[in-house]
């Protein structure tokens, strides 16, 4: 079976298409590390969109609590990052499948809009932040951590 990859848009889908074919082929990238080390960072599926109000990003965080992740702000980019632990390989077993990932993330986007980053908010419920950035017409660029709250 055929693994399910990101949609990458435009000229990065064949960049991304290269990279994944050197990865098969020397085990290496040169500006990654070796595959084990890979294995050890990870993306979290994002969306963003905006409203008339707001730029809203979600993000797939499972098995985090609210207080492993670093939600900020600078220069009108939101940067998310935290770090998952390993759960121990079970040698009485042997695995047929194992593709949960571990580790630490992080990942930052240049918003769409000029956002006020000290009335930003995040909450985090059930595996998923949410984070809302009130637009505004000149923010000024400061860096602001914002807190994310645990909803259950």
């Amino acid at each position: 079976m055929r693994d399910i990859e990101r949609w990458v848009p435009g000229p990065w889908r064949r960049w991304r298409e290269l990279e994944a074919e050197a990865g098969r082929l020397l085990g290496v990238l040169p500006w990654w590390g070796s595959v084990a080390e890979r294995a050890h960072h990870w993306e979290p599926s994002v969306d963003m969109f905006e409203t008339d109000k707001d730029v809203v990003v979600v993000a797939e965080v499972p098995g985090l609590r609210a207080q492993d992740l670093n939600v900020n702000v600078r220069h009108n980019v939101l940067t998310i990052a935290g770090r998952t632990s390993e759960e121990r390989e079970r040698e009485d077993a042997t695995y047929h499948w194992r593709e949960r990932r571990f580790g630490s993330f992080h990942r930052s986007f240049q918003l769409p809009a000029e956002v006020d980053a000290e009335r930003a908010r995040a909450e985090y419920r059930n595996g998923v932040l949410e984070v809302h950035l009130p637009k505004v017409e000149d923010a000024g660029f400061k860096n602001v951590r914002v807190e994310v709250k645990n909803e259950g």
